[in-house]
């Protein structure tokens, strides 16, 4: 009797399907291996000088002593482990704009009335004029060194003459404003009156100011809120030369609604009479931050970096269990067909 029997020969195949299934079972268990300690991406180098940054996968070391189940690997596998080698190439962001501040102004148009009059009006360009009627009401260019507050001119308003009681003469200007700010008000000027001061007259020459923050021109709207400014009456006129007046000043802080505010100013005869009152203003200022047609200055956004793109892995066999186990039943199915093949061509 031969000795490569038919018996033999299955024999042969259980052997070397056992031996295939251990190896299958080896090389599963070196995947959960290399899948717990996977190289890692080197961290990002700083750059230097404007230069790109790259990071590297680190290949295994070709020193460090085999494994019987990294052996096993390499064969299921076919070909060696080859070092791989990725690099990230991340775009770098533009420079960081600075943001331009909005610098803060004063809105008011010629409020040292500086830039001149308006010809046949006695109101300072820039401007509007109002009164109630019902008795002598006027606007002038002053130009009394004792009663200007800086530069040569102020605007002088002025009653007299008045039949009936509480009588107003006053000047506007509507501005453009940047919603939701605060703004200063100052203003400067002085109360005049032929009684000279407000015990003679019973507080009968006043000055007030008001704000309409919807950016109205009607004085007597409900929208304008008024506020009496506490200057007391001096003497009108300096016939002696003697006099020394009292420049009053008024600081208060508005806070905008809207893009426009409207200021009025004006003077005050409680008492009907012939007598005069004179009232000067100069140095007036609403300042804040400046519109963008004002000159003000728009802030720039800060750019957002770019995300930093994602790189490739060397290892996508090993990651894929479907291609291993593929891979290892298929060896398994060739070793068992050659077996078979040998033991069909033995007598």
């Amino acid at each position: 009797m031969t000795f490569w029997t038919k018996r033999r020969s299955w024999q042969l195949v259980a052997v070397i399907l056992i031996v295939a299934t251990l190896g299958l079972v080896s090389a599963l268990a070196v995947y959960a291996a290399s899948t717990d300690a996977r190289p890692s991406v080197a961290p990002l180098a700083q750059a230097q000088q404007g230069g790109t940054p790259s990071a590297t996968l680190a290949a295994p070391s070709t020193d460090s002593p085999v494994s019987q189940e990294g052996a096993e690997l390499a064969v299921l596998q076919g070909t060696e482990e080859a070092t791989a080698t990725a690099t990230i190439t991340p775009t770098v962001p533009p420079p960081t704009a600075t943001p331009t501040p909005i610098l803060p102004g004063n809105v008011i148009t010629n409020g040292g009335f500086e830039n001149g009059f308006v010809e046949g009006q006695g109101v300072g360009v820039g401007w509007g004029r109002f009164d109630n009627g019902n008795g002598n009401a006027g606007w002038y260019d002053d130009t009394w060194f004792k009663v200007v507050y800086e530069g040569e001119h102020a605007q002088l308003l002025e009653l007299r003459d008045n039949p009936e009681p509480d009588r107003y003469v006053g000047i506007f200007q509507t501005v453009t404003v940047v919603p939701d700010a605060e703004y200063v008000l100052t203003l400067h000027g002085l109360v005049r009156s032929d009684e000279g001061s407000v015990e003679a007259s019973n507080y009968g020459y006043r000055m007030q100011y008001g704000i309409d923050l919807k950016g109205g021109t009607d004085w007597q709207s409900s929208d304008v809120t008024w506020v009496e400014l506490p200057w007391d009456e001096q003497p009108r006129q300096d016939p002696t030369g003697q006099n020394v007046y009292r420049m009053e000043s008024y600081t208060t802080t508005v806070k905008t609604e809207g893009d426009k505010l409207t200021l009025f100013i004006r003077g005050w005869k409680k008492w009907p009479g012939i007598t005069e009152g004179n009232y000067d203003i100069d140095g007036v200022s609403l300042v804040g931050p400046r519109p963008l047609e004002e000159g003000g200055a728009q802030p720039t956004a800060t750019p957002v970096p770019p995300g930093m793109p994602e790189t490739g892995d060397a290892f996508a066999f090993l990651e894929n269990p479907v291609l291993v186990v593929a891979s290892a039943a298929l060896l398994v199915v060739l070793a068992g067909g050659a077996v078979l093949g040998l033991s069909r061509r033995r007598p």
